[in-house]
């Protein structure tokens, strides 16, 4: 794997936490492009890489990040920083090896409560955060803290009823925003393009959890993982990245896309309640 030819990076930036004070950790994963070499460039990809703590939220975060940056190492373009939004509160940084770049992620056990998920679907990464980092990746130290949960409920896909609620928000958002959409195509307004590049990460979540599938990201490499993970048809992969014709042309195509999969998520429904 392409993993092994930076045994060594791997290895040093293991050491470089290893021996940082006051952070403990019990996994290490590789995990992203360096992983799934089939989206792996040369030249321009790099590893990441996830050093997972059981006991993160009593750390000292912000002076841990002042211990890796006093390591004087070649930061490129991002330090060590304390990062809270609504993935998780962690640690991020980049290390500029001679061979290869690696991007570095410090934080907790990363699966959420069962309330979170059924209310925040919108807001999360769930299905990408698991397809990333639990079941794309490889162990490289330990064991993620949370890994036995997520076999026990989450793999190879979570249970019915949650992908019910998280899909029943999922479908009422974007039924609205599509009727918005239609709105401004038929005024010829090309501000409906600005809502289509916005909304469509969150169309492909609903994609993936359509399918019952975890991918790694909802706005990289987008045309790569609709191939790869669903097998899905050219066409529905060419509208999905907004390639096809005009912007004007591409919102339309994209609209009828989306508004297609909503009326068979419908009909699913329809279907289970007449059983």
């Amino acid at each position: 794997m392409i993993i092994d030819e930076y045994k060594n990076e791997i290895e040093r930036t293991i050491k470089y936490l290893e021996d940082t004070p006051g952070y403990d950790f019990a996994s290490v994963n590789v995990y992203g492009t360096s992983f799934s070499e089939w989206i792996f460039k040369r030249g321009f990809s790099d590893i990441d890489m996830i050093f997972m703590s059981n006991d993160f939220d009593k750390l000292d975060l912000h002076k841990i990040a002042k211990e890796i940056d006093n390591l004087n190492l070649d930061f490129k373009e991002k330090r060590p920083m304390v990062v809270d939004d609504n993935l998780c509160k962690r640690i991020e940084f980049y290390i500029k090896y001679p061979a290869i770049p690696v991007d570095i992620t410090l934080a907790p056990a990363l699966i959420p409560s069962i309330e979170e998920l059924e209310t925040n679907v919108w807001h999360d990464n769930f299905e990408a955060l698991m397809g990333g980092v639990y079941v794309n990746s490889r162990s490289v130290y330990g064991k993620i803290p949370d890994y036995d949960r997520f076999i026990k409920d989450f793999y190879p896909f979570y249970s019915d009823d949650l992908r019910k609620k998280r899909m029943d928000i999922l479908a009422n958002r974007l039924s609205r925003t599509n009727e918005y959409i239609q709105m401004l195509l038929e005024e010829k307004n090309l501000d409906a393009s600005d809502i289509v590049h916005k909304i469509k990460k969150h169309f492909i979540q609903f994609l993936y959890i359509y399918y019952r599938k975890y991918y790694i990201s909802p706005d990289k490499h987008t045309y790569s993982q609709l191939g790869y993970f669903l097998n899905l048809p050219e066409e529905e992969k060419q509208i999905i990245c907004l390639a096809k014709g005009d912007p004007y042309y591409a919102s339309e195509a994209y609209l009828e896309l989306a508004n297609d999969y909503l009326n068979k998520y419908k009909q699913e429904k329809v279907l289970k309640r007449s059983k």
